[in-house]
C-alpha cells in the first residue's frame, strides 16, 4: 500500500511542468466564453455602470449570458489567477484573444476607451475581436460632442499599436441616419471623397464623418491585416412579428435606402459586411443579444431581390449641394 501510494504521487505533473499547449487548453476550457461579452448594450445605455463595474471588478454582476456563464465559478477563477505571475500571464492572454467583446449602444466608443484604459495594454494587447456600434451617427452628433470624438480616437490609438486585432465589426442599427455626405431629404449624395472643398459651411453640413474615416484609415495602415466590417442590426421586435416586406415595405424600402451610399462607400474601402437580428433576452435579467451573418446580403431576410449598390446605383452619383437648407446643418 505505501509502494503504490509513493508511485501515485512521483506521478503527479506540476500544472507549469505540462507542455504549453496543454495548459492552453485547460485555459481555454476554463476562461472562453460560448457568447460573446456585452459591455454597453441598448437595454441600458448606461456605459458608465459598466466602466465602473470593471473598475470595481464586479462585471460579472452585469445581466447577460457571458456573464451568467462565468459568474458561478468567478471565485475559482481568481484564485487560479493568483497562483503566480506566469499563470496570470498566459491565461490572461487566453481570455482576451478568446473572446469576443461587444460594445453595442450608442457610447460605445466611449465604453470601450475606458475599457481599454482600465484593463491596460498588458491585457489589450491580445484582444481580437471586438464589435462596436458605428461611430458616425448623425442624430447624435451634438450629444456626444467631444467625448466621443477623443474616446473613438484614442480607442484606435490604443488599439493600433499592436497586431493582435483581427476583427472589428461596426454595429449598424437600421434605424440610424450615417454622418456623412448624403441628403436624406432627397434621398441623393451630395459629394464624394474626391471632394476639395474647403469652405466651413460645406465641411461641417456635408463631412463631419472624415474625422472618423481618417481614424480607421490609420488603424489599418497600422494592422494591415485587419478585417472591418459593416453589421447591419435589423428590428428584432418586428421581425420576429412575422413582419415581412408584404406587411410593411415602405420600412424595409427605407431603412436600406438610407444605407446603400454607406454601404458602397465602406466596399469601397474594403470593409465587409454581414446582418444581425436584434432580441431582448430576460434571464436574472434584461440583456441585448445578436447573432451576426456574415456576407454582403444584408437584406436577405427582408427583401429578397434586394441587390447591393454599385458604382452606377443612384446612391454612388453626386448630384452637388441641395437647394434647401439642411436642417442639422450648422
Amino acid at each position: 500500500m505505501i509502494e503504490r501510494h509513493r508511485i501515485s504521487v512521483q506521478q503527479r505533473i506540476p500544472f507549469m511542468e505540462l507542455p504549453t499547449e496543454i495548459r492552453i487548453q485547460i485555459y481555454e476550457e476554463l476562461f472562453k466564453s460560448p457568447v460573446p461579452f456585452e459591455l454597453a448594450d441598448f437595454e441600458s445605455e448606461d456605459f458608465l455602470f459598466t466602466c465602473v463595474s470593471f473598475l470595481n471588478k464586479t462585471s460579472w454582476t452585469v445581466p447577460g449570458p457571458a456573464w451568467l456563464f462565468f459568474r458561478s465559478f468567478v471565485p475559482a477563477l481568481k484564485k487560479v489567477l493568483y497562483l503566480n505571475k506566469t499563470i496570470n500571464r498566459e491565461a490572461a492572454e487566453v481570455f482576451y484573444s478568446a473572446n469576443e467583446f461587444r460594445f453595442s449602444g450608442s457610447y460605445g466608443w466611449i465604453t470601450l476607451n475606458s475599457f481599454l484604459s482600465t484593463i491596460g495594454s498588458s491585457n489589450f494587447q491580445f484582444i481580437k475581436s471586438l464589435t462596436v456600434h458605428v461611430p458616425f451617427i448623425k442624430e447624435e452628433a451634438q450629444l456626444w460632442a467631444m467625448n466621443h470624438y477623443s474616446a473613438f480616437q484614442g480607442a484606435c490609438q490604443k488599439l493600433g499599436r499592436f497586431k493582435a486585432l483581427k476583427k472589428l465589426r461596426f454595429l449598424l442599427p437600421c434605424h440610424r441616419l450615417v454622418e456623412g455626405p448624403y441628403d436624406y431629404f432627397r434621398d441623393k449624395l451630395v459629394c464624394d471623397e474626391t471632394c476639395d472643398r474647403i469652405d466651413n459651411h460645406h465641411l461641417r453640413t456635408w463631412h463631419n464623418d472624415r474625422f472618423f474615416w481618417t481614424q480607421l484609415d490609420n488603424l489599418r495602415d497600422k494592422i494591415p491585416e485587419l478585417d472591418i466590417s459593416i453589421v447591419l442590426l435589423h428590428d428584432g421586435e418586428i421581425y420576429n412579428q412575422g413582419l415581412g416586406p408584404q406587411d410593411c415595405p415602405g420600412y424595409y424600402r427605407r431603412n436600406i435606402n438610407n444605407h446603400e451610399w454607406f454601404l458602397y462607400h465602406a466596399k469601397s474601402k474594403g470593409y465587409s459586411f454581414g446582418y444581425a437580428i436584434g432580441a431582448t433576452h430576460v434571464g436574472l435579467g434584461e440583456y441585448f443579444a445578436y447573432e451576426v451573418v456574415d456576407g454582403e446580403n444584408v437584406m436577405e431576410l427582408c427583401l429578397t431581390d434586394w441587390e447591393f449598390p454599385t458604382a452606377t446605383s443612384p446612391c454612388a452619383v453626386p448630384t452637388g449641394d441641395p437647394a434647401h437648407e439642411p436642417s442639422w446643418s450648422a
